[in-house]
Formats: C-alpha cells, structure tokens, sequence
C-alpha cells in the first residue's frame, strides 16, 4: 500500500515461477522493489512513497508478505523461529505473515523501517498486524535478490562485490596445492620476464626510479599473476563461434545478459552449498526478482530463456515485456499489471481462464504473448484487415496504435466459434476491450450473431463494437474510397502486370484479391503517403478505438 505508483495491489504468487506482464510504467518495477524492501534487501527512501494527486507524499508506506507451508505444518527446523506466529490462513497448511511499514524520518531522504507479524482473522477473513516484532532469525528465513535489466556480466568482471566477484572470492583449491599451484606461476613468470627483451628494458627504466624517490627498494614488472586470489580477479569467458575464440567483453550484451543471469545461477549454488543460512541448519528461501530477463536477446533466446528462469532455485518473479516469452509460459503463472484510473490493478488467471485462453490461442496468427499486453484489441476477418487497419489508423489518430497497446488480431475468416472464444479469453484476461472488424457479407454478419457486447447487448450491425467493412470486404472498401490510383501505383511497382493499365473497378479488384497476402499492406502505405482521406469504415473505426482507450 502506498508504495511508489502502487495505491492497494495484491500479488499471489506461483510456488515456482511468477511472470508479471504490462505496459510501461504500470508498476511492475514497483512491485519487485517492495519485495525487496520488505525482505531487507535494500533501504527505501522517500522516493518509495505514493505521490497524491495535490502533489505532497503519503506519509507511510506498507508491504505485507505473506507465506505458506508446502505441508501441513512448516519445517521442524522454521517453526521455532517463527514461535507462535505460525497459524491458520486462508488455505490449508501453516502460516504466518510480516508487515513492513516504512515512515518517514528525521534523518533526511531514507525511511524508517518496522516490522510486526501479522494474523489471519477468519471471520473478517483478513490479515491484522499484531504489536510482535520478527527477530532477525525470522527476517533471515526470505532471502531476496535483485537482478536488473542493465545486467551485464563485462561490467561486474572487476567488482568484488559483484555476483561475479563474490562467486569467486574463493575458489576452494586445497592448501598443498594451492602452494604447489603458485610456485608454479612464479617460475612461469620468471621465465617469461628472463625470455621477453622488452620486459627486460621496460624493467631497467622503471629500476631507476628507485633512485630518485626514497622510500622506493626496488621495482619489477610482473608479466601474469603469481598467486591464485589474484588469478580470480582476472578470469574471464571466452565463447567460440566459428572456431573463432573471443573474450565476454567482444560479445554482444545479449550474451552477457545471459552469462550475468547464469552467474548468478552459480552464486546461488554455492550460498546453498556453504554461504548463507547454515546455522541451525536453516537455508533462507531464495526469491529471485528478475527484471526483462529478454533483454537484447533475439526471438528463439527469448523463447528458450524460459527454461533458464526456471531451473533457478527458489522463487523466481519476473517482469516482461516481451510477448514471444510470454507465448511460451502457462496462462496461470501470468499477472497482468494494469495502471487504471483508481490505481494500479493485477489481474491473474484460474485454470477455467487458462483453459479458454488455449483455445483462443488457435484462432490467433501472431504470437499470443501480444495479447497480454493489449490495451485494445481488434478482430478482423484476415491478413489483409490485419496488416493494413494499422497503417490507416495511424494516419487519423496521429499515432502508431501498437505504441498504445493497441492489438489486432487475424482471425482467419472469422467464424461465429472463433469470435465466442476470442470474446471469453479477453474477458478472462481481466476484461480487455474488443472491437471487431468484419465484412460486409453473410460471413460477417453470421459470424457476430447471438454474441455480446461489452454492454451486455446482443452484436448486430448498430452496435458500437462492430464496424463494417463497407459495401463488401475489405479490396471493395479501397475501390470504393477511390484507390485507384494508389493501386494502379503498386502494381506497376510489386505486382507482374507493370506496364499494364487497369480499365475498370473488375480489374482493380481482380487485382487486390489475387494479392490478398501482401497487397492491402502497400495500398495503404501509399495512400497515406498521398495524404489520401481514409475510408469511412476505417474512421468510424478509430473513433470507436478513441472511446474505448480514452
């Protein structure tokens, strides 16, 4: 509550992977942040408060994380921590909960931080704060990291405080052959400085500084370290492509996004291994908040990366803009964040969603991801609909209508089923609004009838969701608007006829249907670039969009 954009927002969160998905600026970021707070990973400051309307700054924030036993009761091992503060929930199994509220201070920018356990009131069915404070032992159970987009594992090479540094920081060799190990880069050393003449010379020069500066007993050049903490400073990655061997830092920062997040892997390894949480036999919960793990990846990574995010251990919460990783996740570990005007939303989906999402899923050309992300979506009879509604649109409305979540989808040939499931999959992911483009003919209308609005009202041709191509389908609604022209220009320039003239509408017609794939796409380019008046269906289509978005 009250913490950065975020005025009420409830997260549940998958037991394995959480994929939380949206607009720019919706809060997503926000909600991996007070994770973070509230698990000790970083200070807030006053920054982290809600901004009011009249501008001034919420006096609190709070951030409730509540958890769960996977069995009936929790491990033998947390429960003493937890005391008496493990109970019932609001499911089966044990569980316990810890707000934290953050407040201002007298101490400038940070916040003060303070915990209390929380109870669940079964007849409210609510969780209260109680007046017990969690130990430190109790705070050590949840152990936070955040992975940041700008990951880049060239960057961390020389920090030792890096994931990369503090994996690292020792490298385990056992002493006898640690000192074996060492005597042996002392001897290569050497043998490199007595074999190298220029080591040789630089050495006699730098020598002499030893006489005009006190303090100095003597000076020589070490061509390559000679003890195995200072080897670990300098270890790097070299990949091999195309037989050809390059260190991390000459690759592209998709590979090094990559290599940072699997480095990270290896820390978590190693802390569950031997680092953190061994007294009393007790390993925290590792939650891992991961941000754009698509970052400059190309399609099929992004695709694959799914795999890696969830080899993790622990609890992994992700926040994603990309729709081709989405394409490859499970509707149910989805959260789809929304900025509305009463606030930030988060809309999950039930397995009776997920189930009706799959079957839309076969009805969409482009990759369903898109669709989680979509403020608006348009459904169109075809292709030709598809590729072309966006670039008139664009003309009247000023705008690219995708850069405003703006989705159309190709329903290849709209029929009545594919229209009843698109209709119940958009409700299922938290109502997203809908307009549907279809043609002018029997298809279109059968396709629209006994189907309902947003309203609530039966579809039929009044009815301010649906739009008409016109006369007939979309190739007429271009000759109708006086194309001709613009068409008669594109086949010169795509099509085979080029020199040929086309003499009346039959031809033009003949033309655009012969062409269905691609042709629709260059009409409409070249009848914006001629500043052309957009058809009449396409404006009353965009008025439509103007009052469903705005």
């Amino acid at each position: 509550q009250n913490f950065r954009s975020l005025v009420d927002v409830t997260v549940p969160l998958e037991e394995t992977a959480t994929y939380l998905v949206g607009e720019n600026n919706t809060g997503k970021s926000s909600l991996l942040l007070a994770i973070d707070t509230a698990c000790g990973g970083r200070r807030a400051t006053v920054d982290d408060l809600l901004k009011k309307e009249d501008g001034g700054k919420a006096e609190e924030a709070a951030i409730d994380i509540i958890f769960h036993s996977r069995d009936d009761k929790f491990n033998p091992q947390v429960a003493p921590r937890l005391t008496r503060h493990a109970g019932s929930g609001p499911g089966p199994g044990e569980w316990s909960g810890i707000r934290t509220k953050l407040q201002r201070s007298e101490e400038g920018p940070v916040l003060t931080k303070r915990r209390n356990f929380l109870s669940w009131n079964q007849e409210t069915k609510k969780w209260n704060e109680t007046a017990n404070t969690p130990t430190r032992q109790v705070i050590e159970l949840l152990s936070a990291n955040y992975i940041k987009e700008t990951r880049d594992l060239a960057d961390d090479f020389n920090r030792r405080i890096s994931d990369w540094g503090r994996v690292l920081s020792n490298l385990k060799i056992a002493e006898r052959e640690l000192s074996q190990l060492e005597k042996q880069l002392e001897q290569i050393a050497k043998h490199i400085s007595v074999s190298s003449p220029i080591i040789k010379l630089l050495t006699e020069n730098l020598e002499k500084i030893a006489n005009a500066q006190s303090g100095i007993d003597s000076l020589h050049l070490e061509p390559l370290p000679t003890t195995i903490e200072e080897i670990s400073r300098s270890i790097d990655v070299t990949i091999t492509n195309n037989k050809r061997k390059l260190p991390l830092r000459y690759q592209g920062l998709g590979s090094r996004s990559l290599a940072s997040l699997m480095v990270y892997r290896s820390l978590l390894d190693r802390s569950l291994l031997d680092i953190i949480g061994l007294d009393q036999g007790i390993r925290p919960h590792i939650i891992t908040l991961l941000e754009e793990p698509e970052a400059h990846l190309h399609p099929q990574a992004q695709a694959s990366a799914r795999r890696l995010i969830e080899e993790l251990p622990g609890q992994i919460i992700v926040s994603t803009h990309s729709n081709i990783l989405i394409n490859e996740i499970e509707p149910t570990h989805i959260r789809i964040v929304r900025s509305t005007i009463k606030g930030t939303t988060v809309q999950n989906i039930d397995y009776e969603g997920a189930k009706k999402i799959a079957v839309f899923r076969r009805y969409v050309e482009r990759p369903l991801g898109e669709i989680f992300f979509a403020r608006l979506v348009i459904l169109v009879d075809g292709t030709s609909e598809r590729i072309s509604l966006p670039i008139m649109l664009g003309s009247i409305m000023g705008y690219d209508p995708s850069g405003k979540g703006i989705t159309v989808v190709d329903m290849d040939g709209m029929k009545k089923p594919q229209l009843e499931h698109a209709i119940i999959a958009l409700e299922k992911l938290g109502g997203i609004p809908w307009l549907v483009f279809v043609d002018n003919d029997s298809d279109g209308w059968n396709a629209i009838k006994g189907a309902q609005g947003l309203d609530g009202v039966e579809l039929d041709e009044n009815h301010g969701q649906v739009i008409s191509s016109g006369k007939k389908q979309i190739e007429q609604m271009f000759i109708d608007a006086g194309y001709h022209e613009e068409i008669q220009n594109v086949a010169n320039v795509y099509g085979e006829l080029h020199s040929a003239k086309f003499i009346n509408n039959k031809d033009y017609l003949k033309f655009l249907k012969d062409n269905k794939g691609w042709v629709a796409e260059q009409v409409a380019k070249e009848a914006v670039k001629r500043k052309r008046e957009m058809p009449q269906p396409v404006q009353k289509l965009a008025k439509a969009i103007e009052g469903l978005i705005n």
